[in-house]
């Protein structure tokens, strides 16, 4: 440990007194404070059938047509990429028209570029992190959402050198 150690970061007093919040090029979500950033992760944690499916769809529908919901506003119109493993078409459907239900046609066609939704039910493990690697970059994509991100761990989450490596 210490100051040679390259996996500690130290943090200057006086930079972070003088960081401006409204400069911070990693800033997605959050135009009046960070709240998602680019490269860090959020989860949305709750017990099956609470309706984390439907908040996840509903936040990628506003955030790809730069509207905040719950006063989460996205810095512009994002791309945004949701990858699907257990909710069926159907299921999708019912998410998206409660989503969309107050949309006027130019937010819909905007929401047409900014929306990628998959659904992937076949590749697990780092197959899985190189695939949502390989639709970040043709989609361009601003932010993924992957629903539920566990389901794609392919190992029994309860061993924590793997969940980390995940």
């Amino acid at each position: 440990a210490g100051e040679n150690d390259p996996s500690t970061e130290y943090f200057d007093l006086d930079a972070m007194l003088a960081f401006e919040t409204e400069q911070d090029s990693t800033r997605l979500i959050g135009a009046d404070r960070r709240w998602i950033c680019q490269g860090y992760p959020f989860q949305i944690v709750g017990f099956s059938g609470t309706g984390k499916s439907s908040m996840a769809t509903h936040l990628a529908v506003h955030w790809a047509i730069g509207k905040d919901p719950w006063g989460l506003k996205p810095i512009r119109p994002l791309r945004v990429l949701m990858v699907q493993a257990e909710n069926d078409v159907g299921d999708a459907s019912e998410q998206m028209k409660g989503a969309t239900e107050r949309l006027h046609a130019p937010e819909l066609a905007l929401l047409r570029e900014n929306l990628i939704f998959v659904r992937q039910a076949s590749k697990f493990g780092l197959e899985f992190v190189a695939y949502l690697g390989e639709l970040i970059t043709k989609h361009k994509i601003d932010l993924a959402i992957v629903d539920p991100l566990l389901a794609y761990a392919g190992f029994e989450v309860a061993d924590q050198e793997k969940t980390t490596a995940f």
